[in-house]
This record gives structure tokens, C-alpha cells and sequence, in this order.
């Protein structure tokens, strides 16, 4: 008996690491030809499979990435896999090492640490099959990634026709009151040239036109951010993947806040005097090809409207429709139309601390006026939610929490504390036929009552506002929570623009 063998009769549940079982299977279109495959990811539809006239090579398979990188040899038998297995904690880094310098790598395994169950199916392997961890898994799967030619990969007729460009072409320009970019449907607007250009913030702002439609006016945002700015975040940020679980809410803050791309504003016009707030708007944006990871591709209709506009593709873009109603009939002409801007508030986060216990403080400083602000913990209280109180049976749900009553002196307009820790989501009871666990992601929270206290008092006496925090759920009691303090601040003035 193959190890395998041994390993498919194991008492462990397969699916916890990764390699959840199959009674049958229907190949992706990008599963190779003369495939076997051996265990399920239970995402995305990634696979690990022995491949013929391949040996004893064990391959994964996603075919959530793009065309021509769904297929990587992972080791060079199964007994290996076991070993990496060991080594990591999980088969998700070694699946995903092909994408990753070997600090991304360190980092996912630190930050995603074997679960309980996880942790249980190692050990067991670990004591039944005799596996050891690989000394140096990252070295260990490069080695054989760049030795390997995949061009003896053979796939279906379906795969090949999605590697083939097709050459598409920009549809009719036309533009609609609350329409986005590409094919629009409805009566095009009249473009009228505008040719604005002015710097606000760090970006090089353009509205090239404006369009008069039936039912409002819709002007076009093309906010131009260097190539190098976008460069540098893209170099910084590549190893942490938001949408992935490696990434924590404190991580996800700082690279959101850093992403030169991200820039969030309201509008609203003065027409001949009448002023109209924005109704609708649709958003995008454009990554250099010099900027863009291999996974990654622009919209074709973002370009469209770019090289419409004769606007440099070459740079950074963040591109921005915005309709206006009529505040009454459509105007025969316009005698005077100004534009004002306002960004949105942005998130500061602050350093991480743990939840003072009842009736204790902690100094917390806002980063960016050098401010300090004393956060006093008047009630502290661990809970439980009782389980009957959801509704889905099949699922099972984190039910602790700590619940926090406090005051915050100076007192602060635009703030608000966050969990550290995401918490745990909801898991389905059962498994369901293909192995995989169920997920239903979500946030559950409670918030606790005031207590008998009505009213708290500040350092220097006078009352003070009550605010009240929920931590994140678990599934067992959570002692401290590591909580964040988020300021949110408006770092730049409004701009007033004349457009006509």
C-alpha cells in the first residue's frame, strides 16, 4: 500500500487541510488532460491531482487564475506534499508559492497559523505515515517550478480558446444620464468641451467634457496619478492579497489608506445659481501595464474612455462619471456653471492596544494632529449569545464576545475602536456532498447596555458622552481583545472649480 493509500484511510478530516474527498468529478477547463485528481482546496475550485505520463508529480489546479497559470507542480510526489503540508500548516501556501518572493511566503505561514482541527490532521500524519516537515518548502517548490516545462501540459479544446487574443473594438462613444462606461444603452447626450485642468492633492485633476442629456448633466472626472506612485504601492503591497484571509482589518486599513488609486469625493454644481447635488455616479480605474502583477488586467472600456479623451495610458487613472438632475426644464443654455469638490474623510489608524480592564485608562494619540486623547473603560463584561437565537440550523455560530462601555476625553467628533482580530465566521455543521465546508460569512455583534451607571463624568468634571464597543464573535470566550482606535480625518480642503 502507496502512501496514499495510507493516507486516504486516515481518520482525519481530509477536508480541514485541504484535500477533502470526492466520490466523482467533472473537470475544470483547465484540469490537464490525463489528470487524477486527489483532494479538493474547497475554494475556488482549486484541485491537486496526479497527472499522467507526469509520475509521481503531484500538481494544483485554480482555475481562478487568469488563463495560461491555472497549473503548478507542488511536489515531486505525495509524500513530499505531506511534508510541505507539515511545514506550513496548510496546503494554501504551498499553492499559491508560485505567485510570491519567499518574504510573501514567511509572512502568509505566520499569519495563517493551523486551526485546531488543522493542527490535528498534521499530528496525526505526522505519527501514522512517519512524515517529517520539509526543511525548506519555498526553496524546495521554486527549485521545481523553474525546472519544469509546461509546455508538455495538454488541456481541452476550451482552455486553448481562452488563450487566444481576441481583438476587440471601442463600441460607439456615447454617453447617458446615470450610464457608466462601454455599451450604453439610451439617448446619447450632447458633449460639450470643457478642457479643465487643476491640481488638488497630490493629483493632476482633468474634466475634458460634460454632456447635456434629457434628464440632467453628466460631467466626466479623469484624476491622473503618476505611474510611480502607483508603482511604489503595487511593490509594497503585492505580498499581502486583500482578498485573501492573510490579510488582518489593521493591514487592510493601512494598505487601503496608502493606495494612491483610492480617492473618494462628492460633487455638487452651481447652475446659473441654482445648486444641485450629484444624483448618480459610476467609478473606475486604470492601472499601467508597467504596474499590473501577473493576475491582473485593466478594463478595456476604462481604456476606451481614456484614449477618447487623449489621456496619457501610460499613467495611473481614477475616472469618475457623475450625473446631475435639472432642478427644473432643461436649460436652453447654461450662463454660468461652477463645480464644488469635497473629499471624503479617510481612515487614520491608530496604534493597536489591549482593552483596559473596568474602571482603567489608556492614553491614545490621533497620528496626525500629534493629539492625545484618554480612553477610560467604565464597564468590561465577557458574553454569550445563546445559539437558539439563529435561525439556520445546519450552521454553528460564534456566540463570545467582550462588550465595552467607555468615554474618551477630549472628546472626538469622528472616530470609532475596531476589533484587531476579525473573529471567527459561521461553519456548517456538516460538510456538505463535495467535502466542502459551507461558509457564510458575516458579522455578528451585540452591544452592551449602559449598566445602572447613568452618567459619567470627565477628568475635569464635566459629563461625558457614553459610547459602547462589541469585539469581534469566537467560538471560545475572548479574554483581551487588541483593539484599534480609527480617527477619521479630512486632510484636504474643498475646491471650488469654474466651468463655465
Amino acid at each position: 500500500m502507496n502512501i496514499f493509500q495510507r493516507f486516504k484511510k486516515l481518520n482525519i478530516d481530509h477536508s480541514a487541510i485541504g484535500l477533502g474527498q470526492l466520490n466523482s468529478f467533472t473537470p475544470y477547463f483547465c484540469t490537464p488532460k490525463g489528470a487524477k485528481v486527489i483532494g479538493w482546496a474547497g475554494v475556488d475550485g482549486i484541485h491537486y491531482c496526479f497527472i499522467k505520463d507526469f509520475g509521481e508529480t503531484v500538481f494544483a489546479v485554480n482555475p481562478s487564475n487568469y488563463s495560461g497559470n491555472n497549473v503548478h507542480p507542488i511536489a515531486r510526489s505525495f509524500e513530499d506534499m505531506l511534508s510541505l503540508l507539515l511545514a506550513c500548516g496548510s496546503l494554501d501556501a504551498v499553492e499559491q508559492a508560485h505567485m510570491w518572493d519567499e518574504t510573501a511566503f514567511e509572512i502568509y505561514i505566520k499569519e495563517n497559523l493551523p486551526s485546531e482541527e488543522q493542527a490535528a490532521a498534521i499530528a496525526m500524519i505526522r505519527e501514522q505515515l512517519g512524515i517529517e516537515p520539509m526543511e525548506h518548502p519555498y526553496a524546495y517548490i521554486k527549485a521545481l517550478q523553474n525546472g519544469f516545462d509546461y509546455s508538455k501540459l495538454k488541456f481541452s479544446s476550451d482552455y486553448y480558446e481562452l488563450l487566444e487574443p481576441v481583438e476587440e473594438q471601442p463600441p460607439e462613444w456615447k454617453v447617458v444620464y446615470c450610464g457608466g462606461f462601454g455599451n450604453q444603452k439610451g439617448r446619447a447626450g450632447k458633449e460639450i468641451a470643457l478642457g479643465k485642468r487643476f491640481l488638488w492633492g497630490k493629483e493632476t485633476w482633468h474634466i475634458p467634457a460634460m454632456y447635456m442629456c434629457s434628464k440632467g448633466l453628466v460631467i466626466d472626472f479623469c484624476i491622473e496619478v503618476g505611474a510611480e506612485r502607483v508603482r511604489a504601492y503595487t511593490k509594497k503591497f503585492d505580498a499581502l492579497h486583500i482578498e485573501d484571509e492573510s490579510c488582518s482589518e489593521m493591514q487592510l486599513s493601512r494598505i487601503q489608506a496608502a493606495n494612491p488609486l483610492n480617492i473618494d469625493f462628492s460633487s455638487r454644481i452651481t447652475l446659473d445659481e441654482e445648486k444641485i447635488r450629484e444624483n448618480c455616479s459610476y467609478g473606475d480605474i486604470w492601472i499601467p501595464e508597467s504596474c499590473l502583477t501577473d493576475d491582473c488586467k485593466s478594463d478595456l472600456s476604462v481604456r476606451w474612455t481614456l484614449e477618447h479623451y487623449g489621456l496619457d495610458v501610460t499613467c495611473g487613472w481614477v475616472i469618475r462619471r457623475v450625473s446631475f438632475p435639472w432642478a427644473g426644464k432643461r436649460p436652453q443654455s447654461i450662463k454660468s456653471l461652477n463645480l464644488t469638490l469635497e473629499r471624503e474623510m479617510s481612515d487614520v489608524v491608530g496604534a493597536s492596544f489591549k482593552a483596559p480592564a473596568a474602571g482603567e485608562s489608556i492614553t491614545l494619540t490621533n497620528p496626525i494632529t500629534g493629539k492625545d486623547h484618554i480612553l477610560t473603560v467604565w464597564e468590561r463584561e465577557a458574553q454569550e449569545i445563546d445559539q437558539s437565537r439563529f435561525r439556520d440550523d445546519s450552521m454553528e455560530y460564534p456566540t463570545h464576545c467582550v462588550g465595552l462601555t467607555y468615554t474618551i476625553f477630549p472628546e472626538l467628533q469622528n472616530f470609532y475602536l475596531r476589533d484587531c482580530d476579525k473573529g471567527d465566521s459561521p461553519r456548517a455543521k456538516k460538510p456538505d456532498l463535495n467535502g466542502i465546508i459551507g461558509g457564510a460569512m458575516g458579522v455578528i455583534g451585540m452591544i452592551i447596555s449602559d449598566g445602572s451607571r447613568d452618567e459619567f463624568f470627565h477628568p475635569d468634571g464635566t459629563p461625558a458622552k457614553k459610547y459602547a464597543f462589541c469585539s469581534s464573535m469566537h467560538f471560545e470566550p475572548v479574554m483581551e481583545p487588541e483593539l484599534n482606535i480609527v480617527f477619521r480625518e479630512k486632510h484636504i480642503p474643498d475646491v471650488e472649480v469654474k466651468l463655465i
